[in-house]
């Protein structure tokens, strides 16, 4: 799957595109709707099928005070949807100058000459442009007049008639429901992370990502290396946050073979406890000795206390 994120270089390109547009932000059951309805509209067009989507999350660009922890990164994103059978991604850096472009602006410049489009996918309550002034009719206009089609997919729902959305995804694992948010994104959530261990234990600070209700996980855990992951023969392993401690990373016990390992994924299967042990978390004296900080390519790293400090 090519992933662009220059559209001029697409410009006046061969290939004709079907496009599914969104955040996409954890590929959870209503996007794979999308993805689906645009490779089966794209194969009766003979055209490419392909997403776009932004990254940052744009409202981390309207609204930083505001913006939600990501489920899943811009890699981890176009990971899970070349799994979809898709030909490309269009990846637009979403900023100011984006988000301020008129609807009209936004099809002419990026969907009709940056990626010459003949048919769009989107949900029913689709919005773009300038203070999301566009909707589905604007853009059912715009293609009329520029040569492209448009067709929405409806709201997923989940067994309880309920909308699936990213924000509902995000609300399980802030309460600790892992088998509540495996059940919307169609798969278990699983993370990326770097570090070095300490004593068998692995600590990663969550970042930008969700972060899960305090107590103790199963997951399972794996070495990073490509997008090929075969999670049944990853091992289980226990996992615990505690962030009303003050502390914001997950602590990983690390099995034996993963020692010399420094980039993972983790993936998350079931709570099994609201409790974090107090003896292995952060403010333990163990951990207290020193501090984390992060350092050029990803790494982190324990920084020890002057000798003079040690017991203090």
């Amino acid at each position: 799957m090519l992933t662009h994120h220059r559209f001029t270089a697409v410009a006046g390109a061969t290939r004709r595109w079907v496009l599914a547009i969104g955040n996409f932000d954890g590929v959870h059951r209503g996007h794979q709707a999308l993805l689906s309805q645009a490779v089966a509209t794209a194969a009766g067009l003979a055209a490419g099928s392909a997403i776009l989507t932004f990254s940052p999350h744009p409202r981390r660009v309207l609204n930083p005070a505001l913006e939600p922890q990501v489920l899943t990164t811009t890699e981890e994103k176009l990971r899970l949807v070349a799994q979809h059978g898709l030909d490309g991604t269009f990846v637009c850096a979403f900023n100011r100058a984006v988000a301020g472009m008129p609807a009209e602006l936004f099809v002419e410049q990026v969907l009709v000459h940056g990626l010459g489009v003949v048919h769009v996918i989107v949900g029913e309550d689709y919005r773009f442009g300038a203070r999301r002034m566009g909707d589905v009719e604007c853009l059912r206009r715009l293609g009329a007049a520029h040569g492209f089609g448009v067709t929405t997919v409806a709201p997923v729902r989940d067994e309880d008639g309920k909308v699936i959305s990213s924000s509902r995804v995000r609300a399980a694992l802030s309460g600790g429901q892992v088998a509540a948010a495996t059940q919307l994104l169609g798969r278990p959530w699983d993370i990326t992370g770097h570090g070095v261990p300490l004593h068998g234990i692995l600590s990663i600070p969550l970042g930008d990502y969700q972060q899960p209700g305090d107590g103790v996980y199963s997951v399972r855990i794996a070495e990073a290396c490509g997008d090929a992951m075969d999670w049944e023969a990853a091992p289980e392993s226990s996992a615990w946050i505690s962030s009303s401690s003050g502390d914001d990373r997950l602590h990983v016990t690390l099995p034996a073979n993963l020692f010399t390992a420094t980039a993972f994924r983790i993936r998350f299967l079931d709570r099994l406890s609201k409790d974090a042990p107090a003896g292995l978390m952060a403010n333990s004296p163990m951990e207290t000795a020193g501090s984390w900080r992060t350092v050029p390519h990803g790494l982190i790293h324990r920084i020890s206390p002057p000798r003079s400090m040690a017991g203090l």
